[in-house]
């Protein structure tokens, strides 16, 4: 038996092992809000640790009255859509560059959940990850959410970032 002194051991501690990780390609969602953004620094940190590669997915949806045309303070949908874009793919460089971490972003447009779902498939990712806030139980039942989603319809693992 090895002396556990003897086992290299990772800044915080873990063991180094010489096994194949887990996580070769991993899917991040991220839409711009506080919660996407802590799932993609999550991301970032298992990358670091992994050297896996992540796959930034960005889904343009908007809710069903935007879909018909209205327009918010002359500001167009697709404006809109492009500017949340924009702002979710800066903050992915910022973060992944960092980090330097191997990395790629898609942009996708539907339901979320399907969309991010459909991306893991074609990439062939091992892990998604998503960021979720607690939402009340009315908002549950009545929207769900694409967390809730990912977790009951992936074929892969879910990590539920908060």
């Amino acid at each position: 038996m090895t002396d556990s002194q003897d086992v290299p051991r990772t800044p915080e501690g873990a063991a180094v092992t010489d096994m194949p990780s887990l996580v070769r390609d991993l899917a991040v969602a991220v839409d711009g809000s506080p919660a996407s953004l802590e799932g993609l620094r999550l991301a970032a940190e298992i990358a670091r640790r992994t050297a896996a590669r992540i796959t930034v997915v960005h889904v343009r949806h908007a809710p069903a009255l935007e879909e018909v045309g209205a327009e918010a303070g002359g500001v167009s949908l697709e404006e809109t859509l492009a500017g949340v874009e924009q702002a979710a793919r800066q903050y992915a460089m910022e973060v992944l560059d960092e980090a330097s971490a191997n990395w790629r972003f898609v942009v996708r447009s539907g339901s979320p959940g399907r969309e991010i779902i459909q991306a893991a498939r074609e990439l062939e990712v091992d892990l998604i990850i998503v960021g979720s806030k607690p939402h009340s139980t009315l908002h549950n039942l009545v929207l769900g959410s694409t967390a809730q989603y990912l977790v009951a319809h992936s074929p892969v693992r879910v990590l539920v970032a908060r």
